[in-house]
């Protein structure tokens, strides 16, 4: 939602700015991001009867260890003041600092991001990074905001939350309409109230010591996973026809990735339209990338066939890369796709009635908390680097050395127990969880926190 303003007209023009098609789409698209947490309930359930958690560990498990709520008044570019509601959720302090995103979208809310950080904790479970969950943000459109109204905007947020957050404590990251330099004035503000500290943030300018873009931590994991995974069938990547829903910093990354795997990307998607090639040559990503910098958007790329967003679901691909909003995918779209392999590289793409049918048709889901886990793993080996304690070599190896273990776990999991792949690797999640909670709290008996398990 818009801004709330303290003047009518300033309301009125807050309005305005969603009435165009696209802006009306990406709305629908948001309020399905408000699933999140019907999501995130889904595989918990699922994984915690499956470990047969009693009722109380459940709700320790699930509830936040500290929720953060604040209002930002900001005065915007035209001199009119305007209150924007914002967010830090940290859902695990087993492990600390926890760790977490910044996203700045007109979706946010406490739901959302408390889903979000949850399902952190558990991604840090599965690949085994001894940190905690957290996630947070601020309810905006950035579109619609200059460069000096986010500044003070993040300025403010940092102003109004600085005293939970810190090295040892809770350690903020890029999400969603957020960046590396948002991370630099997230630093500076952070050190105006206790001192210069590179360690109290990650995602950040090389210069500032950042050490991978979060975003292309995050697609180069999702290639790995991929390839690792087609490579145990005794399949390879080149020649494979791909289709990417989402060509944001994380879908058009890891298309670029694929592309250069020899993949041919045949259709492509944004918040407003698809666009699917011509002839059967796949589209140059390099080529699309500049398109979309200098329009805005992917329609009317020359070499490709302008078509409605959700066509591109159903092209005829091997691989969908789901890499947009949560809860894109869902149980009528679900039955559309013709894909072989479905690759979370966004969170929680999938709505669990739509999990049900990609595994009824055989479809195959490379889940988030795994395939995504490559920023969560780039930004604790940039603070470790940060802090001076550690240094683990080159950043993308280890990435992929940690991705590749619990690859082998999940699929290990998978095939022993019968389970899908996103089914494994949540319950691989929890099961640690449980544990280490159940030794930190002194359960003394695996009957006080478990039913058994299977």
């Amino acid at each position: 939602m818009p801004a709330l303003s303290h003047t009518r007209e300033g309301a009125q023009a807050s309005r305005v700015n969603f009435e165009t098609k696209g802006d009306v789409m990406e709305m629908a698209a948001a309020k399905n991001a408000n699933t999140a947490r019907q999501i995130a309930d889904a595989h918990f359930d699922f994984a915690s009867d499956f470990l047969g958690l009693s009722d109380s560990v459940k709700a320790f498990l699930k509830t936040p260890f500290r929720v953060v709520q604040v209002t930002l008044p900001i005065t915007m570019d035209d001199g009119l003041l305007q209150l924007f509601a914002g967010y830090r959720i940290q859902h695990n302090d087993l492990h600390t600092p926890m760790m977490g995103g910044i996203r700045y979208h007109p979706a946010v809310d406490e739901s959302e991001l408390a889903a979000l950080a949850e399902t952190t904790s558990w991604k840090a479970a599965l690949v085994r990074i001894p940190v905690g969950g957290a996630m947070g943000g601020v309810r905006c459109d950035p579109r619609f905001l200059s460069k000096g109204e986010l500044r003070r905007i993040t300025q403010k947020y940092i102003a109004r939350i600085h005293r939970v957050l810190g090295p040892h404590e809770d350690i903020p990251a890029p999400d969603m309409n957020t960046s590396s330099e948002v991370m630099a004035w997230i630093l500076q503000e952070y050190a105006d109230r206790h001192g210069p500290n590179l360690a109290c943030v990650t995602g950040k300018p090389g210069y500032l010591e950042g050490l991978m873009n979060p975003h292309e931590a995050a697609s180069m994991g999702a290639a790995f996973v991929l390839s690792k995974h087609v490579n145990e069938l005794g399949h390879s990547l080149k020649g494979m026809k791909v289709a990417v829903q989402g060509f944001g910093r994380l879908g058009s990354n890891l298309a670029l990735m694929l592309s250069r795997q020899g993949c041919e990307i045949v259709a492509v998607s944004d918040i407003y339209w698809g666009i699917k090639s011509r002839g059967g040559a796949g589209i140059s990503i390099a080529d699309l990338i500049r398109h979309v910098e200098e329009s805005g958007s992917v329609a009317d790329f020359p070499e490709a066939e302008t078509i409605d967003r959700e066509e591109v679901l159903s092209s005829d691909s091997d691989i969908l890369i789901s890499a947009a909003m949560e809860c894109t995918i869902t149980e009528e779209n679900a039955r559309k796709i013709k894909a072989r392999f479905v690759v979370e590289a966004a969170n929680m793409p999938t709505c669990s009635g739509a999990d049900e049918v990609l595994e009824e048709n055989g479809i195959t889901v490379l889940p988030d908390i795994l395939v995504n886990a490559g920023s969560l793993i780039g930004a604790y080996l940039e603070w470790t680097r940060n802090q001076g304690a550690q240094n683990h070599g080159n950043p993308e190896l280890e990435t992929d050395k940690r991705l590749a273990a619990a690859y082998t776990e999940v699929m290990k999991r998978a095939v022993d127990k019968g389970l899908s792949l996103k089914k494994a690797a949540y319950t691989i999640a929890l099961e640690r969880m449980a544990a280490e909670e159940a030794k930190h709290n002194n359960w003394r008996s695996r009957a006080a926190w478990t039913g058994g398990g299977q």
